[in-house]
């Protein structure tokens, strides 16, 4: 039997996401970012693969000033799109150092360029400003697409108008996908018991993490990483088979000691972070922002894992989410194609669900 598969509804769904998020588009220059999506979603330099994110707009003029301290560098500027191929290949480098790339389809010319919000890593990202803080004023002025190349052969298409695309060319079932919810959910997991009075310094540390956990996990092939209570001990051994460190990763006591940060070391804790998550095994993080333990392994327990789809990885997560530990608050599980889940332990849930029932009895 012969038979030839296209991807047709993913060309049709993206086609109807820039009808609606960007009517002045042609649909040849749609055409052609169609074409690239695949190129985009596997693009390696020298070995390295490269995940790059870019805003398609017809005024980046506006998105760069309604942004505070965004900066753009214009690379190319055509008076159409003939030379697109070309263009996007030259600029797709950038992407290595943290800059995101812009292609502006203006009334009359095509810019190609590199646009950044030059802050803090515990301010918010440009995506997090665009698409929240500043969007309604986006929404009266611009067409907007962010495109973000997630990993495994993912890509994420954003409409500032709330319309949204996941493309997978890797062929696996992606409904667990849900990439930014579920490292909020983490985020609000590993910082729900840092003390501050201060409702600021809690969002300043809440922003450092979604920076962090948003590029670090991007950047991974797969990681797990358990949750557990700021007072947990690990007395049964449990979580014996890896490196506990004497002194924990503190991310928070940054902001919370005085009030001015040191930018190097937030940076320099980044970077330490990348490579414990870099290690085979789990991360262990407690939810006063802590960083405890790394390369840290369990045996998978059969019975917990055995209706589980999915490598060892996979079964040592839902190994830790139904193990017997009160102070197990839950586990961030990435698999190397990119898909991704937060879910609370047995045990928190059940404790939480018992916390309601007690609440709603008085």
């Amino acid at each position: 039997m012969e038979k030839n598969i296209f991807f047709e509804e993913a060309k049709e769904s993206v086609t109807n996401l820039f009808d609606l998020e960007f009517p002045s588009m042609s649909h040849s220059d749609v055409e052609k970012f169609i074409n690239k999506f695949y190129h985009m979603s596997t693009y390696e330099e020298e070995s390295v693969k490269i995940k790059p994110e870019m805003y398609i707009t017809n005024n980046v003029n506006i998105l760069a000033k309604t942004i505070p301290n965004c900066y753009r560098l214009v690379i190319f500027d055509d008076p159409d799109s003939r030379n697109f191929n070309q263009r996007l290949k030259a600029i797709m480098c950038f992407s290595k150092n943290d800059w995101q790339l812009y292609i502006c389809f203006a009334e009359d010319h095509v810019e190609y360029g590199l646009i950044k919000v030059l802050s803090s890593i515990k301010d918010k990202s440009l995506f997090q400003l665009a698409y929240n803080d500043y969007k309604e004023t986006l929404q009266n002025k611009i067409s907007l697409i962010n495109m973000n190349v997630v990993n495994g052969g993912m890509l994420v298409l954003n409409g500032i108008n709330d319309n949204k695309v996941t493309i997978s060319f890797n062929l696996n079932n992606t409904t667990e996908f849900k990439w930014d919810e579920m490292i909020a959910k983490f985020i609000e997991a590993t910082t729900a018991k840092i003390n501050t009075k201060s409702a600021r310094k809690l969002q300043d540390i809440r922003n450092l993490y979604n920076n962090v956990f948003q590029k670090l996990f991007k950047g991974l092939h797969g990681t797990i990483c358990l949750v557990v209570d700021k007072e947990y001990t690990d007395s049964k051994g449990f979580l014996s088979d890896g490196i506990w460190l004497k002194e924990p990763v503190e991310f928070s006591k940054l902001f919370l000691q005085s009030k001015n940060f040191n930018e190097f070391k937030l940076t320099s804790y980044a970077d330490l972070l990348t490579t414990m998550l870099n290690y085979d095994g789990i991360t262990v993080i407690d939810n006063a922002g802590r960083v405890r333990a790394y390369n840290v392994f369990v045996e998978s327990n059969q019975k917990a894992s055995e209706k589980v789809v999915g490598g060892a990885r996979k079964r040592a997560a839902y190994t830790l989410l139904k193990y017997k530990e009160p102070k197990f608050v839950g586990v961030y599980f990435q698999s190397q194609d990119g898909a991704n889940f937060f879910e609370e332990s047995e045990y928190h849930k059940k404790r939480k669900n018992d916390k309601m029932k007690k609440v709603e009895s008085k």
